[in-house]
């Protein structure tokens, strides 16, 4: 992400707590857990493959897709059809153990959205 990017996040970060979860698949520390964007560096947010930011009501997730580009897609709670399921599933990184998920469908196609650790 480019600076500007960096400070946009961190203004929307500011206003509810969410989990996030960095993914750098070139990176020996590979995957790294917080609720706190000051814990990641700027070059650490240049260099991201994933950024997953979520709370039990929203979830986005930022893929690199180019040196200084990157996208990314927003799911809430509400766009799910109302039949989901939240189920838990037991993770290997970081302190947390177990990841609880949202799974169900939006508008008729399969969707996840993580939730919270515990």
């Amino acid at each position: 992400m480019e600076r500007k990017q960096v400070e946009e996040l961190k203004e929307f970060l500011q206003e509810k707590i969410y989990t996030l979860i960095y993914v750098d698949f070139a990176n020996p520390k590979n995957v790294m857990v917080s609720h706190q964007i000051d814990d990641f560096s700027f070059l650490d947010l240049e260099h991201f493959a994933k950024f997953y930011v979520f709370n039990d009501n929203f979830m986005r997730v930022y893929s690199r897709k180019g040196p200084k580009h990157f996208d990314y897609y927003e799911i809430k709670k509400e766009d799910f059809e109302a039949d989901y399921d939240e189920k838990i599933f037991f993770v290997d990184y970081s302190q947390y153990q177990k990841l609880h998920m949202r799974i169900g469908k939006i508008n008729g196609m399969s969707a996840m959205q993580y939730l919270y650790f515990e």
